[in-house]
């Protein structure tokens, strides 16, 4: 018997690296992406499941109430070459405030992360060891 595919929730779906995260990715990943409401999925919509962000904290939510994810990609951002202060607000609403949605509305996948932080803190310092010997 076949595993079942882990099913990862995937942000910046319709983004350069995220549009090639699902066509590479597909087969092995049940991919649900979480894209905002003004997204071309195009590209993407026939090879993973897809939620329409509308910049509340409930249609991110939604997905964690209707889907049992077993991990998240976090590949959104919002980038400017160069940005006027006007900007900066959305700036911060991007990169800072939808990452801390996505933790604070799943703790459990805090956890994981801190671990997953600690882990790869010890085997880095485990691995320095015997240089310093």
């Amino acid at each position: 018997m076949q595993n079942p595919k882990l099913k990862i929730l995937l942000t910046g779906a319709t983004g350069f690296v995220g549009t090639n995260f699902v066509l590479n990715l597909h087969k092995k990943y049940k991919i649900i992406a979480l894209v905002r409401q003004s997204s071309d999925v195009s590209k993407i919509d026939k090879f993973c499941k897809i939620y329409r962000y509308d910049e509340s904290i409930e249609s991110i939510q939604r997905v964690f109430e209707n889907e049992k994810i077993d991990g998240v990609v976090h590949l959104a951002t919002r980038w400017l070459f160069a940005h006027n202060f006007d900007q900066i607000k959305g700036l911060i609403e991007t990169n800072l405030e939808f990452g801390t949605y996505l933790l604070d509305i799943n703790p459990a996948f805090l956890l994981a992360l801190l671990k997953a932080f600690l882990r790869i803190l010890l085997y880095s310092h485990l691995h320095l060891i015997p240089f310093f010997f």
